[in-house]
């Protein structure tokens, strides 16, 4: 009698520690993969100069790669400069009390040029057989930098656009371009730009190609494939291709 008692107590611990066992390693992979994914969201915003265009639709492109359907509350009371966004939609919105997003992103002023963002994350605690038992929130923050945002993004925001934008928006009557990018062979793909005229390009990270090494990028100039100067005043629509050695 007294030996089966022990067992079924031993039978018992062994339980409660695999359960506990799988909850921690539960919990740290799953803390891991917010912090990695937060992290990359800060990198694609420093790339990209700010919230517009091109960071947004890369950031919604990675999570979407990589499974991210967290959501959770950005404010519980409305608060200026705190934008939501939601991995199946480009468009931002100001972040409404008490409404879940995807990730949550809040803009802060530097210095008189200069700005930085936080950028708010969510992951939750699942256990098997318990399902979700608890959901947190991993923030983080970008380098201060000057930014290029709101003005390019300001027909997706809901709302005005920034009253501080140097750069004028598309309704202006300016004539607007498009360049894009032909990686020719490269690993990837770069976000088509949108540049008025006599405005240059914003040059992204060079790309990468297995057992090649990037050299410049270039367009064709009456047939002939010339090397691109990043100061050149934008008049056209360009295809600009990455050339590799």
């Amino acid at each position: 009698m007294r030996t089966t008692i022990g067992q079924t107590w031993v039978m018992q611990l062994m339980i409660v520690f695999i359960l506990l066992f799988v909850a921690y390693i539960v919990l740290i992979l799953n803390y891991s993969r917010t912090i990695k994914v937060k992290n990359e969201m800060i990198t694609l915003i420093e790339k990209y100069e700010g919230l517009n265009d091109y960071s947004i639709e890369s950031i919604n492109g990675y999570l979407n790669s990589n499974g991210y359907v967290a959501t959770g509350v950005c404010v519980t009371k409305e608060a200026e400069g705190v934008y939501g966004g939601t991995v199946d939609s480009v468009k931002l919105e100001k972040a409404k009390a008490g409404k879940k997003y995807s990730y949550c992103l809040k803009k802060y002023q530097g210095t008189s040029i200069t700005n930085y963002y936080q950028v708010a994350l969510f992951y939750k605690f699942n256990l098997p057989v318990l399902g979700n038992v608890s959901g947190f929130t991993v923030k983080g923050t970008t380098n201060n930098f000057k930014s290029f945002d709101d003005d390019l993004y300001c027909n997706n925001i809901t709302g005005t656009c920034n009253s501080s934008s140097s750069r004028p928006s598309t309704d202006t009557g300016e004539s607007m371009y498009t360049v894009t990018f032909n990686l020719n062979g490269g690993y990837g793909s770069i976000p088509s730009q949108q540049v008025r005229t006599g405005g240059t390009v914003r040059m992204p990270a060079n790309p990468t190609m297995a057992g090649h090494t990037f050299n410049c990028w270039g367009y064709y100039n009456n047939g002939r494939l010339t090397t691109f100067d990043v100061n050149t005043r934008v008049d056209r629509d360009l295809e600009l291709v990455a050339i590799w050695k």
